[in-house]
């Protein structure tokens, strides 16, 4: 019996979650000794609901009615893990499926490396999947930070780092942990032996002009909210952490987002009207659900 299926849970985190959800929790539930399913939609599907619990009398579905954010799930899924005797938690997203033997993969580099906080898969987007041409063995490397999907969360960390910043709601929630972890001393570990498949956004093609084809990952105007005013928060509260090079990456990625507004996406007045008041609340430390 893999040891991955007697210390390590499995959480997910549904938000009006498309039926393929299914498909990608069957990918792992068997890997692991209990799923934490945590369906934040206002309206849960009930027949999404009892296709999940008829999976296994290991999977536990909760649903508190109501849209609570990321990080409220991620604590409620460490702390009902830690309650349950496991040393990690698997967390990933409703998009995101693990191959066959990624669960014990990842909890054999946490055993051979306990110092580590979070040990985290490479990410292959589904909206791009070509085959793996590359001849260099799969190698486990030091990162700044991990994403939640496919991340191995060490409890033994979690209970010293604390829990995941709920005020964030969505977007920078598994960032800034990251940083957490690295100002207590926890590294985080990229496991290249194992591939996680996540869709990033949603790719759309248009012509600009009418003959020029143009191609992006589009997000809705309230994600990118969130987005714009966490990071542009937590770049200025962790900057002792948080290196000169990543800062000038994602402010280079935030004007990449206004300018696919202004070429391509619709509604750009809705965008930009959100994206005006991210800036604010993000200087005037304004966290918490979007209110509008």
């Amino acid at each position: 019996m893999p040891l991955a299926t007697t210390q390590v849970a499995a959480m997910v985190t549904l938000y009006h979650s498309e039926p393929t959800v299914l498909t990608n929790v069957d990918s792992y539930l068997n890997q692991v000794g209990k799923l934490y399913v945590i369906d934040n939609s206002e309206q849960p599907d009930e027949r999404l609901r009892e296709a999940l619990q008829l999976r296994s009398p290991r999977l536990l579905y909760l649903a508190p009615r109501g849209n609570e954010g990321l990080g409220v799930a991620l604590n409620r899924a460490a702390e009902q893990a830690l309650a349950d005797g496991y040393s990690h938690l698997l967390m990933m997203d409703d998009d995101s499926s693990l191959p066959a033997g990624a669960v014990e993969q990842l909890y054999q580099t946490a055993v051979s490396r306990p110092e580590a906080g979070i040990i985290s898969a490479a990410m292959v987007d589904q909206s791009a999947l070509q085959a793996d041409r590359s001849t260099k063995p799969p190698t486990i490397d030091p990162v700044l930070t991990a994403i939640t999907a496919g991340s191995l969360l060490n409890l033994a960390a979690y209970q010293v780092a604390g829990p995941f910043q709920e005020d964030l709601f969505i977007d920078w929630v598994d960032l800034e942990y990251s940083f957490r972890l690295k100002r207590h001393g926890f590294p985080i570990l990229a496991d290249g032996h194992v591939r996680l498949l996540h869709r990033i956004g949603i790719k759309k093609k248009i012509r600009l002009l009418g003959f020029i084809p143009y191609q992006w990952r589009s997000h809705n105007p309230v994600r990118l909210y969130y987005k714009f005013r966490n990071s542009l928060y937590l770049l200025r509260r962790d900057q002792d952490v948080i290196p000169a090079r990543f800062k000038r990456r994602f402010h280079k990625e935030l004007r990449r987002n206004v300018y696919q507004i202004l070429l391509a996406e619709p509604h750009k007045g809705r965008f930009f009207s959100l994206i005006r008041k991210a800036v604010a609340d993000a200087r005037a430390g304004k966290l918490g659900k979007l209110e509008e």
